[in-house]
């Protein structure tokens, strides 16, 4: 049976200014990538200097993918976690521009595949759904907001709040 419904788990994003345009744009926080506006992301298969051999598009055979939590408590953790040890990366742990928030991940025709575990899920292709930001403002918040079409709001996500773990 095909899955038509997406997933809903929690994520963790860097938020970017584009420029001193006052306009935000949401960013990976593990591997480099600028989330689309009104586009959904979509997972690359790449090769990597620690992976051995170039693999298939199925996702649940390898770890490539756009990755989100069950638990908002290990979404948090995450949060606070420092990805950024390399200049390459963008520099450092900064949580006033980070934000917490609820992802729909799913799969098409082309790429069905969801790889679903216990800590949660990664599927080739997500979207925003919700947004808070912890350690921004207003301003950001609704810049995001227009920006991808989801509600955004400044402050830390309640627990009730939770949606994710929608999944079989």
């Amino acid at each position: 049976m095909t899955r038509t419904e997406p997933y809903v788990a929690w994520r963790v994003w860097n938020i970017q200014e584009i420029a001193g345009t006052g306009h935000y744009e949401l960013e990976s926080i593990v591997m480099p990538g600028i989330w689309p506006w009104y586009q959904r992301m979509e997972s690359e298969h790449k090769f990597l200097p620690h992976v051995v051999v170039w693999h298939d598009e199925d996702i649940t055979k390898c770890n490539c993918g756009i990755y989100g939590l069950w638990l908002l408590a290990d979404t948090i953790d995450q949060y606070h976690r420092d990805f950024f040890k390399e200049p390459t990366f963008g520099g450092g742990l900064n949580p006033s521009r980070r934000a917490i928030g609820l992802v729909s991940l799913y799969g098409d025709e082309e790429r069905p595949h969801v790889a679903v575990g216990p800590k949660g899920a990664r599927a080739p292709y997500a979207y925003p759904k919700e947004l808070w930001l912890p350690g921004g403002t207003a301003n950001i918040a609704e810049a995001l907001s227009n920006a991808y079409g989801v509600p955004a709001s400044v402050g830390m996500p309640e627990h009730d709040n939770n949606e994710a773990g929608i999944h079989d």
